[in-house]
């Protein structure tokens, strides 16, 4: 954090599904740790490590069987001892987002997957599309 001003990186990516050929989750943390390693000598420079910002890699996977998200990202599990290390536990952060085929209902738990469900489908036209922002998302 420099001057009090916390810096983040965000990375989104789109996928039509989940690819058959590899692990989208492995490519995931391969983005992730790239957007790491590409700060040094930009964004920090020498040793000054604690100037690494924060990156946020978002996936969003259409045509999944259901409605899912996860929040993978570092954690420390103490084997022997118990030290505080003081960490950078909250670097890295992949948000995987899972869009089914439905339109989930309205719901607050669903509110994320029915906007992009919503915003995202070859389904609704554009006129049902603007009719659920309008109605479900503008602000009164």
């Amino acid at each position: 954090m420099k001057d009090g001003i916390s810096q983040v990186i965000v990375n989104i990516e789109a996928q039509k599904g989940e690819p058959a050929s590899y692990r989208i989750l492995n490519r995931a943390v391969f983005y992730v740790s790239r957007l790491i390693s590409s700060q040094k000598e930009r964004d920090f420079v020498k040793m000054n490590y604690d100037d690494i910002r924060r990156v946020y890699s978002i996936w969003v996977c259409m045509g999944m069987d259901e409605g899912s998200m996860a929040h993978v990202h570092l954690t420390k599990d103490d084997i022997s001892g118990s030290h505080q290390w003081e960490s950078g536990l909250d670097l890295l952060n992949i948000v995987m987002i899972g869009i089914s085929d439905e339109l989930p209902e309205h719901d607050d738990k669903y509110e994320l997957h029915r906007l992009l469900s919503v915003t995202l489908s070859m389904e609704l036209s554009v006129d049902e599309k603007l009719g659920i922002l309008e109605t479900e998302y503008a602000s009164h």
